[in-house]
């Protein structure tokens, strides 16, 4: 605390920063269609390996999350979840302040087909033409 002019002070802040927490599990609940490993394996961030030190991929960002948590919903609704949500996500922190654990929770609802297409108008005699550009 430094006093400065007018009856004002000048506060000063000395941080030291740990090292940052590291992200020791990810977990996907309310899958079915797919299993955890291949929905985990859409995921820059992950709970480290041998190049993890190199990439960084243990280190938690919310940025980063949020792009995966995308990229799965892209997944999904590619393949016919097109009523896939995601219901929340969990960040947890252990006591010791060293470790993540992520749990990301999903719906994936029912996957839609297409059963079929018509065509409809006066396609010249080349209806099967058209048909060979839309499947």
């Amino acid at each position: 605390v430094t006093p400065i002019e007018r009856n004002r002070v000048n506060l000063t802040f000395t941080v030291t920063e740990g090292e940052s927490a590291r992200i020791r599990e990810v977990h996907v609940v309310g899958n079915k269609a797919f299993s955890e490993s291949t929905l985990l394996s859409l995921f820059d961030q992950d709970s480290g390996g041998f190049m993890s030190w190199y990439t960084k991929s243990n280190q938690y960002s919310r940025a980063k999350l949020n792009a995966d948590l995308e990229t799965l919903k892209s997944y999904y609704i590619t393949r016919g979840y097109l009523e896939f949500r995601i219901d929340s996500t969990q960040v947890a922190i252990s006591p010791d302040r060293k470790d993540l654990s992520v749990t990301v929770n999903i719906t994936e609802g029912e996957k839609f087909v297409v059963a079929g297409i018509k065509l409809d108008g006066n396609y010249l005699g080349r209806d099967d033409e058209f048909k060979s550009l839309i499947t």
